[in-house]
């Protein structure tokens, strides 16, 4: 009955599963539980909890959560093991509305995509803590929009790990497309396309990109940019983007992308954007770039830029060699293009050595091309980098 508990026994439940009321689900142990669904695991339900139990094998997804007249409330999943789904582990049906999800302590292996919202489905609290993506070809957490109504408020990220994830472009260990109210903090990303890959493109949701933090994470070996973020939609009276007290280890051998930075920053060329501050980080290169990787930086923005900080950074080059690339590997590149009249940009305090340059500026056709008066490089520690 609602508000009840259902104890499964050890063994292997070789069955599609629909939960429509109330309940806790409880396994022996993620070992020795395990649904084997032909389709899915469907929770419809407020108020669901699975815990101490796997969900492995199935057709489909692990979980597909679902309700008529959304929203769907307070879904637990506690040491779970989502495994080699053919789909996605937790899959969030079109239109659905979420609220209060949470994945805590569970494990995510051999899906597709570990965590999937669509480009129509919404949430408004989602808890991932403590719990590992590992070995998929797809992002750990991907939230779409897709020029349609899709949006995730108030994500929380901690103490997670998440391990080669995405072979493909855009995939990431945590991937979204209209978003606010983002933490990601004190969690581990390794080999992965993309560590936190966060694209504000479409503009056409009820969402208003703002208060992203990412803290106090460790970042290691990935393909692409480790941290790309771009947006479209602001708050210009609140924080946009706060990247702290992060440590980025950097081989550059596996790079595929042409061009790359370890964190990237896009705003919004015309659209008035927030405060970006990227403070108190380690940036250390290593390794040489492949053939088809043209350069690489420790820091890159471009758009408007009303204002960004750029302080307390250290960024060792390594002494990775320019493959050719245009704007030689930086420490810190300032794309000036877009650069708006009133953009206010501070690069200050920042360690930027053992690079081709420590800071570059440039239009896109030249070097240079700062529109603004207030564009200050001080105080920085800008020696041996070998041109400039």
């Amino acid at each position: 009955t609602a508000g009840g508990q259902v104890y499964v026994a050890a063994g292997t439940y070789a069955e599609d599963v629909n939960v429509n009321k109330a309940v806790t689900v409880t396994g022996a142990d993620p070992a020795t539980t395990i649904i084997d669904p032909a389709n899915y695991v469907s929770i419809s339900a407020d108020n669901v909890t699975f815990e101490d139990i796997a969900i492995s094998n199935s057709g489909a997804h692990g979980v597909r959560l679902s309700k008529s007249g959304s929203p769907l409330a307070n879904t637990t999943f506690d040491n779970v093991h989502f495994m080699n789904n053919v789909s996605r582990g937790i899959d969030i049906v079109n239109l659905l509305h979420v609220t209060n999800l949470q994945v805590l302590n569970s494990l995510f292996e051999g899906n597709a995509i570990g965590i999937r919202m669509p480009s129509n489905a919404t949430a408004d609290g989602i808890i991932i803590d403590n719990t590992t993506f590992q070995n998929q070809t797809g992002s750990g957490f991907n939230q779409a929009n897709d020029g349609s109504t899709g949006w995730v408020k108030n994500l929380t990220v901690t103490d997670s790990t998440f391990i080669n994830l995405g072979t493909s472009s855009g995939y990431a260990g945590v991937y979204a497309e209209e978003f606010s109210n983002v933490l990601i903090e004190n969690s581990t990303f390794t080999g992965n396309r993309y560590g936190i890959n966060l694209f504000d493109f479409y503009s056409v949701a009820s969402s208003v990109t703002t208060n992203v933090t990412i803290r106090g994470n460790t970042f290691t070996d990935h393909k692409a940019s480790t941290i790309a973020f771009r947006t479209t939609t602001s708050d210009p009276s609140a924080q946009l983007l706060l990247v702290e007290d992060n440590t980025f280890n950097q081989n550059v051998s596996n790079s595929v992308a042409g061009s790359f930075a370890v964190v990237a920053v896009s705003t919004h060329g015309t659209n008035a954007n927030g405060a970006v501050d990227v403070v108190d980080n380690t940036i250390t290169f290593s390794g040489a770039l492949p053939a088809g990787a043209t350069t690489a930086h420790g820091i890159y923005v471009q758009g408007g830029m009303e204002d960004v900080r750029i302080e307390g950074n250290d960024v060792n080059g390594g002494g990775i060699a320019n493959n050719g690339g245009t704007i030689p590997p930086s420490g810190v590149y300032i794309q000036s293009f877009s650069m708006k009249a009133n953009a206010v940009v501070l690069v200050t305090k920042n360690e930027l050595t053992n690079l081709n340059n420590g800071v570059s500026v440039h239009s896109g056709s030249a070097f240079g091309g700062v529109k603004s008066p207030d564009f200050d490089v001080t105080r920085n520690d800008l020696s041996g980098n070998s041109a400039y």
